[in-house]
């Protein structure tokens, strides 16, 4: 057995109950609430895009908040795994020419124009929430659009102990970043010891391989109070996001503490 597969085994077996203990550590110990306390605004759902974007009736598109889904294949590329699960199980939910809610955050657009809301059925059903609940959606924190973040990590955590959906696959367990190839892109669960820390002009990096690095935007440093990231060298971490290759390896970028947990 290689050393890659060694690892993959290894880290199948572990992922659930280590990263359910993770988790664990960004709840408050109250239980997270995940009800609607004030709607911004009704709508009406047009179109379901994928299992994350919805077009409005009036013609806007709506991403939603906290969420992100197995992308549909595009010009000629194959779908990603539950990429096509996802969307209909959203177009149960958000049926076309369905009212729905739309609670704001902090932002109301992001940077390609589309709508950034969370997403409410007329009965309380909180779409986000189903959406994680059913293994078809993992969590993403983006500052400062933080509100719901407690009941995201908390319904995604159940599903991933009882492997559902995403859950269930093995690019979905965690990874030992040695054992990590170039082609490992897109989302990934890496562990590692932080080899060294370097300051850029926009940037933190942690090394935990030879060509593998996560970075913290400066920008994003504050929300990192429990672990400092330039006080992590020698620290067992686990990262969570999007690898894609840089011109010296592979790159992760993250911009909240609960995408980066210290493990000793």
């Amino acid at each position: 057995m290689t050393k890659r597969k060694r690892w993959g085994a290894r880290y199948a077996i572990l992922g659930s109950g280590l990263l359910s203990a993770i988790v664990s550590q960004c709840l408050p110990a109250a239980q997270a609430s995940c009800g609607l306390d004030r709607p911004h605004e009704k709508a009406v759902v047009g179109y379901v895009y994928d299992g994350d974007t919805i077009r409005l009736t009036d013609g806007r598109k709506v991403r939603l908040i906290g969420i992100d889904t197995p992308e549909l294949g595009h010009d000629g590329k194959p779908d990603q795994p539950l990429a096509k699960q996802a969307k209909e199980r959203l177009e149960r939910l958000a049926k076309p020419y369905l009212e729905v809610q739309l609670r704001y955050d902090e932002q109301r657009r992001d940077s390609y124009g589309r709508t950034l809301a969370h997403v409410f059925l007329r009965d309380g059903t909180n779409v986000q929430r189903d959406l994680l609940s059913s293994g078809l959606a993992t969590v993403i924190a983006v500052p400062p659009n933080l509100w719901q973040l407690e009941c995201h990590l908390s319904s995604e955590a159940k599903a991933r102990t009882a492997r559902l959906g995403l859950w269930a696959l093995p690019r979905y367990q965690p990874i030992d970043a040695e054992s990590l190839a170039e082609d490992d892109v897109g989302f990934r669960l890496i562990t590692g010891r932080v080899r060294r820390v370097g300051k850029g002009r926009k940037t933190v990096w942690l090394r935990l391989a030879k060509r593998v690095t996560v970075q913290i935007p400066h920008r994003y440093s504050h929300y990192f109070t429990q672990y400092p990231p330039t006080q992590l060298t020698g620290r067992r971490v686990l990262a969570r996001g999007w690898l894609t290759p840089r011109r010296r390896g592979l790159g992760m970028t993250i911009r909240h503490p609960s995408a980066l947990r210290v493990l000793d």
